[in-house]
C-alpha cells in the first residue's frame, strides 16, 4: 500500500519479460484486475519513478 490506500500489485498472470513482472496500481476500494492501471514495468522503475497513483487512478 501507498499509504493513500492504493496497492502496487505484481502482475503475474503472463510470462515474465526479461524476468520482470509489470507492476500495477489498484485502489483498496477495488481490487480487481478491471480497475488496475499499470504504473511501471518493473521494480527498479517503480521505485525511481515519479508518477502519482492517484493521476493514473482517477484523472
Amino acid at each position: 500500500m501507498d499509504g493513500s490506500g492504493n496497492h502496487y500489485v505484481w502482475d503475474m498472470r503472463s510470462d515474465p519479460k526479461n524476468r520482470e513482472f509489470p507492476i500495477l496500481v489498484v485502489s483498496s476500494g477495488n481490487l480487481g484486475f478491471e480497475e488496475a492501471v499499470e504504473i511501471a514495468r518493473t521494480f527498479a522503475e517503480l521505485c525511481q519513478g515519479t508518477t502519482a497513483a492517484e493521476d493514473l487512478l482517477f484523472g
